[in-house]
């Protein structure tokens, strides 16, 4: 589309003046059919062009001969910016996984290399020690048949002088009669020399084979012992290094689906916006029209009507506006419990919120579906729409029959890993003296979200801040740390768990009473009641009896989209919470700051202010035959002593939890508070009371 029909489209054709739109013919019954018709030709006459300057990210910018400055940006322009913003993150981001792939591959191509040039190396050596062996084998038997050919030489030189002591010396009347005993000696001696030499040899047969045996033994021990130990160590670090930038790569995967539903959201407002502006320049059209007729036929009535009509006009316009907000938040409300419109349709009938120009009808209080094909519904279809759908997904995603559970956290061992005994307490001390923080306002997340954390005298607050992330996965704990004995985890198999209550218990606390002491009520009537502590003032680590903490989701709520089978997506949300005025505010309470009524508010106060979070009372845990202060707790249906219901129906799963300690709740000196709860308390616990839907 050219800008010149783009210009004609919005209506911004012009005429020169007002005295040529009430200059037409007046004076009887037909000025105003006249008037309007005049009015036509006369724009059609006088028809103006506008050139649009459009930058790289196909948004609207202004041309570079406008030099002045506007007093104030415009919704439009903020929510251009946010959405560069966004954009400019998820490059960033995308920029840090490319980065971090590489680095991978790079790791994964070095292992292969070494584990080939491993593999050539053992070949190599086994070649060596098999060619070791052979010429070991020959050198022994080169020897031994040297030894057998020396012995044979001495043997046959003893047979040979028996055979010449054998022959008669003397010859004649004088014959040599001892000639054949010499022999028999000498053959004798011979023979037990041979036997002798047998016995050598195969002795030393014997060593030979013994010998060589015990040098292939150690050669091939160190081939297949130890060489192959060294080996899976070396191995086995190298795959520990790539499951390190696995994780890494992972972590920066799921960065990435972060920036990209803040980009979507970004577009989401910019579209709100722009339909908004749509929707002014059609009125504006309209009603230049409108007024080019009136004026014709009715110039000479009260002004006072038109004045009080544009009134009403007006405010009807920002309460439509005020309405499409409410059922926008109503189908991200929708969106956010059933997890069901993350499709094309979803975001479809998301879009009609923006699209829609009507209320539609209402009867009795109640909004109803217009099924008719002709002209817009409005926003009380849309409603009506997701009321029928949520009666029906109320029975099939198990909004009416949740599961239940009581689950008990260790932050020592389970987020920190820090084992019982002397060296784990040194550590749990040093993990305390590194949570520690001076003033807890310099932490803007603390500052914005902890309702009367601010003592408002000017002076530091002191404390303790504890920062980590909950997950839902199977084979991980929850804080999404391997799974190992004694460890938590929920089931990846609900695609929503959901927030009921919480509760904080401190391990070794000194100074606070059990939550079931209650008096000497129960050893009154014959049972046993635990007792209170006396003289606090004297132990040296004592601390109130009643601290209290903030535990603040800051992150985005993760949750599964209800599986259809076991196909499922996991999605982020990013959850503001914020206040709702009254409509009429009948006892004037001071909710606003602002004195004029605008059309983003309500009638009596400004819209989506951050609702802050109260703190709440920790427990002492202890542990009274095998069951802990949390163990006996059951699904309350109304308030309780040792849990917090504020966060119920965030989702137990979030990427930023903040637990904060203020110092000030533990003693009128904050620092010496927090010294003593550093030097006294072994763990902290956390317990989440929390609902769980299956799905479909």
């Amino acid at each position: 589309m050219s800008n010149e029909s783009f210009a004609d489209m919005r209506g911004y054709n012009t005429v020169n003046n007002i005295d040529e739109i009430i200059s037409g013919p007046i004076g009887d019954d037909s000025a105003g059919i006249a008037g309007r018709d005049y009015f036509k030709d006369k724009r059609q006459l006088n028809k103006h062009y506008i050139t649009y300057n459009l930058n790289s990210y196909g948004f609207f910018e202004r041309p570079i001969t406008f030099t002045g400055k506007r007093k104030q940006p415009g919704l439009l322009q903020s929510a251009l910016k946010d959405v560069m913003a966004a954009e400019a993150d998820l490059v960033a981001s995308l920029g840090s996984n490319s980065s971090l792939k590489e680095d991978l591959d790079k790791a994964v191509i070095a292992l292969k290399s070494k584990i080939k040039r491993h593999k050539i190396e053992r070949t190599e050596k086994e070649v060596r020690h098999y060619l070791d062996f052979t010429r070991e084998t020959i050198n022994r038997v080169t020897e031994f048949t040297e030894w057998i050919s020396e012995t044979k030489k001495e043997w046959t030189g003893t047979a040979l002088e028996a055979m010449l002591e054998g022959f008669p010396r003397v010859n004649g009347t004088s014959n040599d009669l001892t000639s054949s005993i010499r022999a028999g000696f000498i053959s004798m001696a011979m023979v037990e020399k041979s036997v002798d030499k047998g016995i050598e040899g195969a002795w030393k047969a014997m060593q030979n084979t013994y010998d060589q045996a015990l040098s292939e033994r150690s050669r091939w021990m160190d081939f297949y012992g130890s060489e192959v130990d060294e080996w899976k160590s070396d191995l086995e670090e190298e795959i520990s290094n790539l499951d390190g930038l696995f994780g890494v790569l992972g972590d920066s995967i799921s960065d990435i689906n972060n920036k990209l539903a803040v980009l979507d959201e970004a577009k989401g407002k910019y579209r709100i916006l722009l339909a908004q502006g749509d929707r002014l320049l059609t009125e504006r059209e309209w009603f230049r029209e409108r007024a080019a007729a009136i004026v014709q036929g009715y110039r000479t009535k009260d002004a006072s009507f038109r004045i009080f009509r544009n009134e009403k006009l007006e405010r009807y316009k920002a309460l439509f506006d005020l309405s499409s907000r409410y059922t926008y938040l109503a189908v991200k409300a929708f969106d956010y419990e059933t997890g069901l419109l993350n499709t094309d349709a979803g975001r479809r009938f998301t879009s009609r919120v923006i699209n829609s120009r009507a209320i539609g009808v209402m009867k009795d209080g109640e909004p109803q579906f217009g099924g008719g094909n002709a002209g817009d519904p409005g926003l009380s279809s849309i409603l009506a729409e997701m009321k029928a759908d949520y009666e029906v997904l109320r029975g099939r995603l198990g909004f009416n029959n949740p599961d239940t559970q009581g689950t008990t956290i260790s932050l020592r061992l389970e987020k920190y890993r820090i084992l019982p005994g002397a060296a784990g307490e040194d550590n749990w001390r040093e993990l305390l003296y590194r949570n520690r923080r001076s003033n807890l306002l310099d932490d803007p997340d603390i500052r914005n979200n902890a309702i009367q954390i601010d003592q408002g005298d000017g002076l530091p607050v002191p404390g303790l801040v504890f920062e980590f992330s909950t997950s839902i996965a199977n084979g991980y704990n929850v804080f999404g740390l391997p799974l190992a004995g004694g460890d938590s985890q929920f089931s990846p198999s609900n695609f929503a768990t959901k927030i009921h209550g919480v509760g904080i218990g401190f391990e070794n606390y000194k100074g606070m009473e059990s939550i079931s002491t209650n008096n000497g009520v129960v050893s009154g009537a014959g049972g046993d009641s635990p007792s209170t502590p006396t003289a606090p003032w004297l132990e040296p680590l004592n601390l109130s009896k009643t601290p209290y903490v903030y535990l603040i989701p800051l992150g985005q709520d993760k949750m599964r989209s209800p599986p259809l089978g076991d196909a499922s997506v996991i999605r982020s949300w990013s959850v503001n919470d914020t206040t709702i005025p009254m409509p009429f505010n009948i006892g004037a309470s001071d909710f606003s700051s602002r004195s004029i009524w605008q059309a983003q508010d309500t009638l009596s106060g400004e819209f989506l202010n951050t609702r802050k979070h109260q703190s709440f009372r920790a427990v002492l845990w202890n542990v009274d035959d095998g069951v802990g202060t949390f163990d006996n707790l059951s699904p309350q249906s109304g308030p309780s002593n040792i849990l917090n219901n504020r966060l119920i129906g965030r989702s137990v799963w979030n990427t930023k939890w903040k637990l904060v300690i203020p110092g000030r709740t533990l003693l009128h000196n904050a620092d010496e508070g927090i010294e003593r709860f550093i030097n006294s308390v072994s763990d902290i616990k956390l317990h989440f009371e929390s609902y769980s839907y299956s799905g479909n």
